[in-house]
C-alpha cells in the first residue's frame, strides 16, 4: 500500500473503521475510458471519492502536494474528493473509475495506491460499477451503493493488510542489513545473513530484491567494498590484508570484485586517492574522454 499525503494513512484507517461499523456509501456514477500515451489527463479533482481500476496499461500520476504513483495492470488507486491529480499513460489501456459520495463528516485528503487485485470477483465487481450511472429505481440505487460501500471495504482491507505484511518483511531486511553491516568480514554464505534476519535463505533472497530493488550478495559486496576503500584511502596495509580484513575469499577475487564495480584496480584506486583525487573513479574517466 502506497498513501501519498502527509498524515494520510490515518484518514483511510478512520474510513475503513466507519464501513466495518456499518456506514454506506452513495454510488454516485461509473465511468470507462481508453487511456493512450499520446493523451495526457491534465490535473483535476472531483467532489466525491474516486476509485480507478486500471484493468490493463500502466503509467503514472501525479499529486498536487508532489506524491507520485505508479500504477501497473491490474492496480487500484484512489483518489479522496478534492486531491488533485494527472495521469500519464506509458501503454494504452482502459480505466474503470467509481464514483462514490463518503460520510460528510469524514474528511479524507490522500491519493491511495491499493496496488494489484488478485480477487477476480472484486475485480468483477468493479467493473460492474464502473459501466453504472447512480440507479434511478430506489431499490436499484440502494444496490449499487451497497456493492460499491463492499468493494471499497474490500479494497482497503486488501491495503491495510498488505502494509502490515509489507512492515513485517521490513524487518526481517532491516535485521540482514544490520548483521551484514556488523559482521561483513566473516559472513561466508547466505544462510548466515538469513539465520540472522530469521527467514530462509530464498525467501531472503526475494525480499530484499523485491524491497531493495538489488541483490543480497550485491549489498554484501557494497558494504565490504566501502569498508576496503576507506583501508586503501587511510593505510599502507597490502592488497592480501585489506581483502581479508573486508571479508573476501583472496586479493585476486577483491581486486576483480573492485575493478568491476569502481572501474579501477584497487591499487590505482589508492594512489590516486592517496594522491589527494578525491573524485569517483568513472568521474575521472569521463574528464579523459
Amino acid at each position: 500500500m502506497q498513501i501519498n499525503s502527509r498524515g494520510g494513512g490515518d484518514c483511510w484507517e478512520a474510513l475503513r473503521e466507519r464501513l466495518e461499523s456499518g456506514a454506506r456509501l452513495r454510488h454516485v456514477a461509473g465511468m470507462r475510458h481508453e487511456v493512450t500515451p499520446e493523451i495526457h489527463c491534465p490535473f483535476h479533482s472531483h467532489g466525491v471519492l474516486e476509485i480507478v481500476y486500471h484493468p490493463t496499461g500502466s503509467g503514472l500520476t501525479h499529486l498536487e502536494d508532489g506524491g507520485v504513483i505508479t500504477y501497473a495492470p491490474g492496480d487500484v488507486v484512489i483518489y479522496a474528493a478534492g486531491v488533485r491529480h494527472d495521469q500519464q499513460s506509458r501503454e494504452p489501456g482502459m480505466d474503470c473509475c467509481i464514483h462514490v459520495q463518503t460520510p460528510d463528516d469524514l474528511v479524507l485528503s490522500a491519493g491511495l495506491h491499493i496496488g494489484p487485485v488478485e480477487d477476480s470477483l472484486l475485480r468483477t465487481e468493479m467493473e460492474f460499477l464502473s459501466r453504472h450511472l447512480a440507479g434511478d429505481a430506489s431499490t436499484t440505487a440502494v444496490l449499487l451503493d451497497l456493492r460499491a460501500t463492499a468493494t471499497l471495504l474490500q479494497l482497503l482491507e486488501q491495503a491495510f493488510v498488505r502494509r502490515e505484511v509489507t512492515s513485517k518483511a521490513e524487518r526481517h531486511i532491516a535485521a540482514a542489513e544490520a548483521h551484514i553491516r556488523e559482521c561483513y568480514a566473516d559472513i561466508r554464505s547466505v544462510n548466515e545473513i538469513a539465520t540472522a534476519a530469521g527467514l530462509g535463505s530464498d525467501h531472503l533472497r526475494h525480499l530484499f530484491r523485491k524491497l531493495r530493488g538489488r541483490s543480497l550478495v550485491g549489498y554484501l559486496a557494497e558494504v565490504r567494498l566501502s569498508r576496503a576503500k576507506v583501508m586503501l584511502a587511510h593505510s599502507k596495509l597490502p592488497l592480501k590484508a585489506v581483502a581479508s580484513a573486508c571479508g573476501f575469499a583472496d586479493e585476486y577475487y577483491f581486486s576483480s570484485v573492485f575493478r568491476r564495480i569502481e572501474g579501477i584496480p584497487p591499487g590505482k584506486y589508492r594512489e590516486r586517492v592517496q594522491a589527494g583525487d578525491q573524485r569517483p573513479a568513472r568521474a575521472r574517466r569521463k574528464d579523459n574522454l
